[in-house]
């Protein structure tokens, strides 16, 4: 099966996740990550951010990060996914004290195959992370899409109680048969 390699709308709710296989950092330590292993038995938190240490992003990653899905709810996994290495990811992450892993879309493909890539430019940098937020199940199928109407907007946590309420709905993670 072909999958479209760059799509320009965002991929949408019902829609197959795009596979990946990045490089990413969790817990100081450097490895692969695939959308498949991601999603194996669990749903998947994908959220997606322009760079470490912008205002915006930092206070989204950290939203994330506090958010109660992590320590509550069972089978669900998150991951963060920007154009920043490895080395960025791990100063960033213990910084802040992010417990989830930050993938690494030094490439673009993540951005693309989601539809996710700004082409416009901005502070001289083009082609950019949109910053968003997909819950993938663990059939990898699209079950909630946000994307930022703006990437330099100050972050709103409704988009991350919006897929709380959509885990909810689905009864993912809360250990309910």
């Amino acid at each position: 099966m072909t999958q479209t390699l760059s799509r320009d709308e965002p991929i949408s709710r019902g829609e197959r996740a795009p596979e990946f296989t990045l490089p990413g950092v969790h817990d100081g330590e450097i490895r692969t990550y695939t959308l498949s292993e991601l999603t194996d038995g669990q749903a998947l938190v994908l959220g997606v951010y322009v760079y470490d240490y912008s205002p915006v992003c930092t206070a989204q990653v950290c939203d994330i990060a506090d958010y109660e899905w992590l320590t509550l709810r069972d089978d669900v996994q998150v991951v963060g996914v920007s154009g920043d290495g490895p080395y960025a990811h791990m100063e960033f992450a213990e910084d802040h004290g992010i417990g989830y892993p930050l993938l690494c879309d030094t490439a673009e493909k993540l951005c693309e195959r989601y539809g996710v890539l700004h082409e416009g430019t901005r502070d001289g940098f083009s082609r950019v992370p949109k910053r968003s937020l997909f819950l993938i199940s663990p059939d990898e199928r699209v079950e909630f899409a946000w994307v930022a109407d703006g990437n330099w907007d100050d972050w709103n946590p409704d988009p991350v109680a919006a897929l709380n309420d959509r885990l909810d709905e689905l009864d993912i993670g809360t250990g309910g048969d």
